[in-house]
């Protein structure tokens, strides 16, 4: 009886240890997902600003070229 005993309690360690070491995986894994979304969100507002630059760059050279209605140079 008392070898069950001892087998009972090193495989409620064994479970805990696991738990343990599942939990530490994931909250590993939460952090890089926020990293991750963190940069993913400053990419996208690097890119709208070059858009937002490229656009007026290119509304600039399109007055430049049509103004009043004609093509100048």
């Amino acid at each position: 009886m008392d070898e069950r005993m001892a087998g009972q309690t090193d495989t409620d360690r064994d479970r805990q240890t696991e738990t343990e070491t599942d939990r530490d995986r994931d909250r590993q894994t939460e952090t890089e997902t926020e990293t991750e979304t963190e940069t993913e969100t400053e990419t996208e507002t690097e890119t709208e600003t070059e858009t937002e630059t490229e656009t007026e760059r290119l509304s600039c050279s399109s007055a430049r070229l049509f103004l009043n209605g004609e093509r100048t140079v």
